[in-house]
């Protein structure tokens, strides 16, 4: 087995992309209406793609995509830190591999579900110690990377025990599937 530890260890990239602003919230001027809840539903209920309080619905996770990469491996990092990102997407060149890491999940093996507009599938991710988190490992070629990458707008990663990330679907996601094809 191939180290994990390279997706999330990295030194950030000088070129990064500012992550977007955050408006303020507005001062309402009638009674609030009754409002979705604010903690996103379990990861192992089945979510709609769209719908009524579907994880399209909700809220997207703070920060934003940089990509940067060494030769050996490129990586598309999401978060609002680019030395400690909550989401790597990395292309393992020599091992013709694509690792989705997630930091922040309680120890032992974890379901990471991606969901995207066309596509939600489980993965099995494995726990990495060293980075406090999880990785699942996909082929080059499989279609959630696609679904990912072609996703309007944005897409969501949710791992048992550590909640959901909606990140948007920005080109950096696609430039490091392609770095692998």
């Amino acid at each position: 087995m191939f180290a994990l530890a390279a997706l999330l260890v990295a030194p950030a990239c000088s070129g990064t992309r500012p992550a977007p602003a955050v408006r303020p919230p507005v001062a309402a001027t009638t009674p609030a209406k009754p409002r979705a809840p604010s903690t996103p539903p379990p990861v192992s209920a089945a979510l709609p793609v769209t719908g009524a309080y579907g994880w399209a619905d909700l809220a997207p996770s703070n920060g934003g995509w940089q990509y940067e990469s060494d030769g050996a491996v490129s990586r598309a990092l999401f978060g609002d830190n680019p030395f400690r990102p909550a989401m790597v997407i990395a292309c393992m060149r020599a091992e013709g591999r694509v690792g989705i890491a997630v930091r922040g999940t309680p120890p032992g093996p974890r379901r990471m579900e991606i969901l995207t507009e066309t596509a939600q599938r489980a993965l099995t991710a494995a726990n990495q110690p060293d980075i406090d988190g999880v990785a699942a490992i996909l082929a080059p070629g499989d279609p959630l990377l696609d679904a990912m990458a072609l996703s309007k707008g944005r897409f969501a990663v949710a791992v048992d025990g550590a909640g959901m990330l909606i990140v948007p679907s920005w080109a950096e996601v696609s430039r490091v599937i392609e770095d692998c094809r």
